[in-house]
């Protein structure tokens, strides 16, 4: 009786898993070949959706099966792109739809046009953008990235609490009646809060669109630190106004308040969209620009002056804050008296103004 023979192990890949008689056997698997470039898609133009190995040329790209590099934005025909290589190594793309084309920078390729894809540039059409590495070509540098820190989380929760502290020391200087000071507190909190909140859930919305993350606690923080620096610059004004007899600080301040408003805004949307740092400042200031001189405009229309904010004297500080030194009360009384003409004269033209209104 002799031994059996000891059997090896078979490796999957090298024999077929399927030994049922009659049925031939399988090749084994050829060795993968690699690829030539990669073909990364982005979407809403930040975040990668994914990679796709081109792995001869030339290629097509487009929506259809028989496509090398099936995508599928709506945007694109069935094949689009058609793409090449040169014996210098340069990439030529043949625009093939005739509907939409493609985007190369600022520079529309319609179809049956011809160009040289450089490198680092980006095509796009429809909501995808298209960047292509070579495999001779050196990855890019991997980019910053950062979870949600404590830092961020702490500077939140402290700018949250400032506002809070802020609404309720506002609060008790404007009491002017004993009551209930924690329901008035209460109630002046809920009435910055919700609007707050609303203001924060529509830049949410607006960053899970263009973004892909919702970024709560990111739009929290910049909504409640803009108006921290609001609040905090003009009582600064205000205070600088009493100090130093400046009352064109005070005047100023509904200005301030467009200013705040626009770096606020600014903020939002570096978060919130993928544009360009500098083109969203470029445009915020263009807007700024425009809305203070439109205010600045009316203002000197209805008042025959700049600045429409209160006047300084109206909030009154500790005598200590006084830096100014006193006028003396003669200099004073021809000030006042200096003021006549032109206080007679502005009653002159509101008469004059409302008798026309009459008429009419």
């Amino acid at each position: 009786m002799t031994a059996a023979a000891p059997v090896e192990p078979v490796l999957s890949r090298d024999l077929p898993q399927d030994t049922s008689p009659g049925l031939p056997p399988l090749p084994k698997a050829a060795p993968a070949a690699r690829a030539l470039a990669v073909l990364e898609v982005s979407e809403r133009g930040r975040h990668l959706a994914q990679a796709v190995p081109i792995m001869r040329w030339p290629c097509t790209l487009g929506r259809a099966v028989h496509a090398d590099a099936v995508l599928t934005d709506p945007a694109l025909a069935a094949e689009h792109l058609r793409l090449g290589v040169d014996e210098a190594g340069r990439v030529h793309v043949r625009v093939l739809d005739r509907v939409n084309g493609v985007w190369l920078g600022r520079r529309h390729m319609r179809g049956g046009q011809s160009f040289i894809w450089e490198p680092g540039a980006a095509l796009a059409v429809g909501r995808t953008q298209l960047m292509l590495r070579l495999a001779s070509a050196e990855p890019p540098p991997p980019q910053p990235w950062r979870p949600a820190s404590r830092r961020g989380l702490a500077v939140t929760v402290l700018a949250v609490a400032a506002l809070l502290g802020w609404v309720a020391v506002e609060t008790l200087l404007r009491m002017n009646t004993a009551g209930n000071v924690a329901g008035r507190i209460l109630s002046e909190s809920l009435g910055v809060f919700l609007p707050l909140l609303a203001w924060v859930l529509l830049w949410m919305m607006a960053s899970k669109l263009f973004a892909g993350f919702a970024m709560f606690g990111r739009h929290l923080r910049i909504a409640a630190l803009g108006l921290l620096a609001f609040g905090g610059i003009g009582a600064a004004l205000h205070a600088g106004a009493f100090a130093f007899s400046w009352p064109a600080l005070a005047r100023f301040d509904r200005s301030l308040a467009y200013a705040v408003l626009a770096a606020t805004v600014w903020r939002h949307l570096c978060a919130a969209t993928p544009l360009s740092r500098r083109l969203l400042a470029g445009g915020m200031a263009c807007l700024l620009l425009a809305a203070l001189g439109l205010q600045l405009g009316l203002q000197w229309q209805s008042h025959k002056r700049l600045g429409q904010g209160t006047l300084y004297l109206s909030h009154l500080y500790p005598p200590s804050w006084r830096l100014a030194p006193a006028q003396p009360l003669d200099d004073f009384l021809t000030g006042v008296q200096a003021l006549r003409p032109a206080l007679a004269g502005r009653v002159t033209e509101q008469d004059e103004h409302e008798d026309s209104e009459l008429d009419e």
